[in-house]
């Protein structure tokens, strides 16, 4: 079962399309890594796991991944799972 799924996911800024057409599933317990040339819409993908980016368009997206300690600058060192 996957705890993560994107169907046809699309991100625009205005005309600017950052990304298209993604489709992915990240199983449970599953370590991913994201690589890619600067502007590529690394960091855009991983906001949009978070939850703290919404997709353009989609046809079907699961509920965001959640840390138990997602305050901005906070250390999961410090965060009690």
């Amino acid at each position: 079962m996957s705890a993560l799924s994107f169907r046809n996911v699309w991100v625009e800024y205005g005309s600017q399309i950052v990304l298209e057409r993604i489709n992915i599933e990240i199983a449970s317990g599953t370590f991913l890594s994201v690589v890619g040339p600067s502007g590529a819409g690394k960091s855009t993908f991983l906001r949009l796991i978070l939850g703290q980016e919404r997709p353009s368009r989609r046809s079907y997206r699961s509920a965001p991944v959640r840390h138990p300690c997602t305050a901005r600058g906070a250390n999961p060192d410090d965060c009690s799972p």
